[in-house]
């Protein structure tokens, strides 16, 4: 690469916040020393603090997007892929618009840069890579999550008929545990998610927080009673 102006990417989600070697500071340190290093002019760190890689929908990497159709960067830099992208396709997606307007891609971690044509297949190879190493953890997470639901312990938002106790346990409510029943009683009587929700709203039975009954709200319990049965 013989054009240096360059924009740094970080971030981190809200559970990597507390993960050293992944913070914030660790990575704008890493991309500066990298930056010397090459003799590239860092001309902007763009920050996105406590936000997933779901998809780019975030303010820092819509600012990164903005800056290359501007035209106002030689070079991305990252310190690990995953840092900008979710998947290949976004990944390959993205890099592909940054080189129609003459701007190159380079990472930290693994090492390569797409000014060359070894570095557009080393690339596409990593990017394939790093999409199926995030699918396998959150394959584990979910087996996780699924273990802890089974041994009866809480896993996010308590549902109704229960309430957690001071170790996390789920343990029955008694009223809530009378709505699930009317509930899966109406669905038996061929009631829809709105209809039943319309019911409740009518007899003035309270939902979980105190609020009304929804569609969505009655799909959730009885989704939840057919893992259960």
């Amino acid at each position: 690469m013989n054009r240096n102006r360059v924009i740094a990417y970080t971030r981190v989600s809200t559970l990597e916040q507390a993960n050293e070697g992944i913070s914030l500071a660790a990575q704008k340190k890493r991309l500066e020393a990298h930056c010397v290093a090459k003799g590239w002019e860092l001309v902007k760190v763009v920050v996105d603090a406590g936000v997933s890689a779901k998809n780019l929908n975030r303010d820092g990497a819509r600012e990164i997007l903005e800056l290359v159709r501007r035209r106002e960067c030689d070079v991305v830099v990252v310190v690990k892929l995953d840092r900008m992208f979710r998947n290949a396709t976004d990944a390959l997606n993205t890099t592909n618009e940054f080189r129609r307007y003459g701007v190159d891609f380079a990472s930290l971690t693994e090492d390569f840069d797409t000014s060359t044509a070894a570095g557009k297949m080393f690339f596409s190879l990593i990017a394939t890579f790093a999409e199926f190493e995030r699918n396998l953890i959150g394959d584990r997470t979910r087996e996780a999550l699924a273990s802890k639901r089974a041994d009866g312990y809480r896993v996010g938002e308590i549902p109704l008929g229960y309430e957690a106790d001071d170790d996390g346990l789920l343990v029955p409510v008694e009223d809530e545990q009378r709505i699930v029943d009317r509930i899966l009683g109406l669905r038996e009587q061929g009631y829809g998610y709105l209809r039943i929700a319309k019911q409740l709203n009518r007899d003035g039975v309270p939902a979980k927080k105190g609020g009304k009954w929804y569609p969505k709200t009655i799909r959730g319990v009885l989704q939840r009673q057919e893992v259960e049965a």
